[in-house]
């Protein structure tokens, strides 16, 4: 028999041990680059990022200047960096953000570029130095002069975090002023553009006869040799050259939970060749397979350290009905409400996938049931929620969205003051920051029933009404009372 139970008990090890662990919890993602560019036959660069490629986002920053790169090309002032606010075991109370940006960049026209004709100089005979080849000397100052490229101050930013139960991303970017080939471009939007390049003529008598004498010679007799030959001869002509140029300001690229917004994207070739293939400033978010659980749960959480909060405590009947929200690492557990005058468990309900809880308990008893002694509070794993009044003299009663709109009922209690003051409603556009969106008179009944609206995009809008009431008959002195937050999403 204890062989049997042994063996059965390294069986279960055995099992345990080779279960395949759960799927980890999907992470952010962000990253963020300065530059990424192609200039000419020279392999892509991407000199500053941050947090590129990374499976999870981080807070992380890059900078600095540009210098040494393919053809001349320099930079001032460019900068990466991305942010994860929050705790990352709480992907969905989390907020990341990507920005990058460049103050300077500046590519040269020079020889050798793609696309850009060039001269077939002559080869010359220089009496007591034989065969000269001009083409190197001719084709060092073939290039046309001034800036392939001038970009000067751009910005992109991207922005993720849970809104409504799903990802919210959001991108934006500026550009301030862009030149190509000497012109000036649009740079709100997409642009098109063929842009010549001038013909022009080389004179062989100004090339420097330094740049075309043999190792090893006498460069005074050399110059004296070359000099009336360079002179006999005629013009070298460069023909135009035609560059075609796209610019495309402001992308976004959305696929799925993922958005890059891109500020600037140039793209240069001349002669159908591709010369200059350019991204300045990109940001990138992504929220895929992050689980942003019932969004009046992350609301009603995001404001707090706490991990268990109660939402509503509120008489229906002859129960007292509790509503609540947990951190998403606790679904499935039970949460214990006690009724905190006598410390005793009065319900046990489980933290559903979504993050929420629902409870009734019985009423407490008569003689404190309209006192500061009828609170309850929600417990689980050494978590704590604020102890709830059951009683309030301002109450809403039923909440009914609307489109963008939500109609809330209520009722103040009595004693009234006299004359009856404004209710006002305020709503939370931040952790620190209310703002008014309401102020109204209530009936002589102390009921009311208001129309609030909602924002542009969908979300759980966090509303709370305050007003002044007496404390008993008789007494005219008025105190402030609350709702609890309202929260409502708002489709």
């Amino acid at each position: 028999m204890t062989l049997r139970l042994l063996s059965g008990c390294l069986l279960l090890g055995l099992l345990l041990v080779c279960a395949p662990g759960s799927a980890a919890a999907a992470s952010w993602t962000c990253g963020a680059s300065g530059v990424s560019a192609a200039i000419g036959p020279a392999p892509p660069i991407e000199p500053i990022t941050a947090n590129r490629g990374a499976s999870e986002c981080s807070t992380q920053s890059a900078g600095g200047e540009l210098s040494g790169l393919p053809l001349g090309a320099t930079g001032s002032l460019l900068f990466a960096r991305t942010r994860a606010d929050g705790d990352a075991s709480r992907p969905a109370a989390q907020r990341v953000s990507a920005e990058s940006g460049i103050a300077d960049l500046h590519i040269p026209l020079l020889p050798g570029l793609p696309g850009l004709p060039l001269p077939t100089p002559p080869v010359i005979d220089v009496p007591g130095f034989g065969s000269i080849d001009l083409g190197p000397a001719v084709r060092a100052v073939a290039a046309p002069q001034g800036d392939l490229l001038r970009l000067r101050a751009l910005t992109a930013r991207a922005t993720g975090q849970c809104l409504s139960g799903r990802p919210a991303l959001t991108g934006s970017s500026t550009v301030a002023r862009l030149t190509v080939l000497g012109v000036n471009l649009a740079t709100d939007r997409a642009v098109s553009r063929t842009i010549t390049i001038d013909s022009r003529s080389i004179d062989p008598s100004t090339l420097d006869p330094t740049s075309l004498a043999p190792p090893g010679v006498d460069l005074a007799a050399f110059k004296a040799a070359i000099q009336p030959v360079l002179d006999a001869l005629p013009d070298i002509q460069i023909p135009e050259a035609l560059a075609s140029v796209r610019v495309t300001p402001a992308e976004q690229v959305r696929r799925g939970d993922t958005l890059t917004e891109r500020a600037l994207a140039v793209r240069v070739s001349i002669g159908g060749q591709s010369v200059l293939d350019v991204a300045g400033g990109e940001a990138s978010v992504g929220g895929t397979g992050i689980d942003c659980g019932s969004a009046v749960a992350v609301q009603a959480l995001r404001c707090t350290t706490r991990r268990l909060v109660l939402i509503d405590v509120v008489r229906r009947g002859h129960r007292v009905r509790l509503f609540g929200a947990a951190d998403r690492a606790l679904a499935g557990r039970r949460v214990s409400i006690v009724y905190t005058d006598t410390n005793r468990r009065v319900a046990r309900p489980r933290v559903g996938r979504d993050g929420l809880f629902r409870a009734t308990a019985p009423l407490p008893p008569l003689a404190v049931r309209h006192t500061n002694r009828a609170r309850y509070q929600a417990r689980l794993a050494g978590e704590r929620s604020l102890r709830l009044k059951l009683q309030r003299r301002l109450h809403i009663t039923s909440t009914k969205p609307h489109g963008r709109a939500v109609v809330l009922a209520g009722r103040i209690s009595s004693p009234l003051a006299s004359p009856i003051q404004r209710v006002v409603v305020t709503r939370r556009v931040s952790c620190g920051r209310v703002e008014v969106v309401k102020r109204f008179k209530p009936r002589r009944d102390g009921s009311f029933r208001v129309k609030l609206q909602g924002a542009k995009q969908r979300q759980v809008a966090t509303f709370r009404f305050r007003t002044k009431v007496r404390f008993r008959v008789g007494n005219p002195r008025l105190f402030r009372t609350f709702t609890l937050p309202q929260y409502v999403d708002i489709g």
